[in-house]
């Protein structure tokens, strides 16, 4: 039993760790570009994508994880169409899942990030909050 007990404590600690979900970092960027292409062409309605520039908000390369939830990123975003037209710019929130892929969880648009900041609050780490609005004030 104690054994047992001490397999299945080590097996939900390896949950815990941020690297258990976290892409190698020599495909971090290629399976994070993916997934953003693939969640705005889903959300925007548009097959005619081009191109899906991004940036760290924070520059620390590190995960946000709260207990045993999915380490988290964030980045601002700018996504632009075959015209080379920039079609949405905002703040994303994306969890590391399986070392395989990440789940966009949230996007606030620039605009909203401007005209209703209070959103800010529920979904970025305060720390974010200043760079996400500078960012919005094209700063």
């Amino acid at each position: 039993m104690r054994l047992f007990l001490f397999v299945l404590a080590f097996a939900i600690s390896s949950l815990a760790q941020p690297q258990a979900h976290i892409p190698e970092a020599k495909v971090f960027r290629t399976h994070l570009e993916r997934d953003l292409r693939a969640y705005f062409a889903d959300t925007l309605q548009r097959a005619d994508l081009a191109r899906v520039d991004f940036e760290e908000i924070r520059s620390s390369g590190n995960p946000t994880q709260t207990g045993t939830a999915l380490p988290k990123f964030y980045y601002w975003v700018r996504v632009y169409d075959l015209k080379r037209t920039k079609v949405a710019e905002g703040a994303v929130r994306a969890a590391a899942i399986e070392r395989k892929r990440f789940e966009i969880t949230h996007f606030i648009a620039r605009r909203r990030v401007r005209s209703e900041p209070e959103l800010l609050q529920k979904i970025f780490p305060p720390l974010l909050h200043e760079p996400i609005y500078r960012l919005a004030e094209g700063r």
